[in-house]
C-alpha cells in the first residue's frame, strides 16, 4: 500500500501520532511511493502504537457492526455478514 500511495488506518494515526519529523517522512514516504522508506515507517507505525490502534478500532467496528444485525429477524444472510465481520477482525494482511 506504501508503494501504491494508499494511506490505510495504521499510516494514517501513525502520522497523527508521530513528531513532526516522523510524520513528514510518512507523508513523503506516500506522495513519493518509496519503498526505500518501509523499514522507517515501519518503526513509525510500532512506536506510535498505530496497529495495536488499528486493530483495536476494526473490533470495535465489528462489534458495532454485529449488534446492528441483531436487530432483523435472523437469517442465513444475517449469519453469513456476522460471520464477515468476524473473518475481517482475524485478517493478518
Amino acid at each position: 500500500d506504501l508503494a501504491e500511495g494508499k494511506p490505510t488506518m495504521p499510516i494514517i494515526l501513525a502520522r497523527q501520532k508521530a513528531n513532526a519529523a516522523d510524520a513528514n517522512l510518512i507523508t513523503e514516504a506516500i506522495e513519493q511511493g518509496d519503498r526505500t522508506k518501509f523499514t522507517d515507517v515501519k518503526r513509525i507505525i510500532d512506536a506510535t502504537g498505530a496497529l495495536d490502534a488499528t486493530i483495536a478500532q476494526a473490533h470495535e467496528e465489528a462489534k458495532a457492526a454485529q449488534a446492528q444485525l441483531k436487530a432483523l429477524p435472523e437469517s442465513i444472510y444475517t449469519q453469513a455478514l456476522a460471520a464477515i465481520a468476524d473473518i475481517a477482525i482475524q485478517r493478518n494482511n
